[in-house]
């Protein structure tokens, strides 16, 4: 059974803003992942910003499982998914799924503030 967490989305016109909260394991992470492929579908958005301010984080092999998991939680190859993680000390492990994403064909990257992540996203 996932763990307790709050999933937001928001249409912001040009990407679907996603924030969540709570705490997180695989698969809270991966119920996560589905439910904001589903939403970015649903609005026939192929860009995506998620703000993460989580308690615990996924890791390690967890953490490759789940970025080479991309396609099956219903992200098409065109998503370009901003993501930006509220605690710092998950630096290193968000730019190994950022490695990870973008080897499977995901347009993916690490941000450190929305601003960034809105900007990356936006160009193109």
């Amino acid at each position: 059974m996932p763990l307790p967490y709050t999933l937001s989305f928001e249409d912001r016109k040009d990407y679907l803003y996603v924030y969540v909260e709570g705490e997180e394991d695989l698969e809270t992470a991966r119920e996560m992942a589905t439910r904001t492929a589903r939403e970015a579908s649903k609005l026939e958005l192929n860009r995506i910003l998620v703000v993460e301010n989580t308690s615990n984080s996924i890791e390690g092999f967890d953490m490759f499982e789940f970025a080479e998991s991309l396609h099956q939680y219903g992200f098409p190859n065109n998503t370009k998914i901003a993501f930006f993680d509220l605690r710092t000390d998950q630096d290193e492990d968000n730019k190994f799924l950022e490695t990870v994403a973008m080897n499977r064909g995901f347009q993916w990257k690490t941000c450190y503030s929305e601003k960034e992540g809105m900007k990356w996203l936006l160009d193109s």
